[in-house]
């Protein structure tokens, strides 16, 4: 039969588990597994609830901490970030919308998706001849369009 030698530090344990000698403390393989199912019980027992992490990658927005969750809980959305010339849509999950209705179960990071904000540009032309509305992104400037004409006018430019 194969016999550990166990250090006299830790045969407390063992003595009362195990044959026991005064002059040697000696543990056999069957012990043996059974001190490590012992300890991996304990082990187990004492390990705290499984958390993950959930990050947020805003793509140029404002920043938003990472949010520390127990499996299997959800969590409730941060605020909007705000990036120049765009509004906050929603939060993606693997190209998708997050739904933050479910559980986690991992690690994960959302991604924030924006829509550019635009601008529709009418000109008055006071009677004279149509011109086309423009839609122009945030940022950019409009670009001149023709010169209305009007029958016994000329045109001088273009007021705000």
């Amino acid at each position: 039969m194969s016999k550990l030698i166990i250090p006299k530090a830790s045969s407390w344990l063992i003595f009362y588990l195990f044959e026991f000698t005064p002059s040697i403390r000696t543990l056999s393989i069957g012990g043996l597994i059974v001190v490590f199912l012992v300890v991996f019980a304990l082990v187990k027992c004492t390990r705290g609830p499984e958390e993950f992490s959930v990050a947020f990658d805003t793509d140029g927005g404002s920043a938003i901490s990472t949010k520390v969750v127990e499996k299997g809980d959800v969590i409730s959305p941060p605020d909007d970030p705000v990036k120049e010339g765009f509004t906050f849509t929603y939060w993606e999950s693997d190209g998708n919308e997050f739904d933050f209705s479910k559980p986690i179960t991992g690690d994960m990071t959302l991604k924030a998706v924006w829509e550019p904000i635009v601008f529709i540009v009418t000109f008055d032309v006071n009677g004279g001849s149509g011109i086309n509305d423009q839609i122009v992104p945030f940022g950019e400037k409009v670009s001149k369009p023709d010169d209305p004409s009007r029958d016994g006018y000329d045109f001088t430019g273009w007021t705000l």
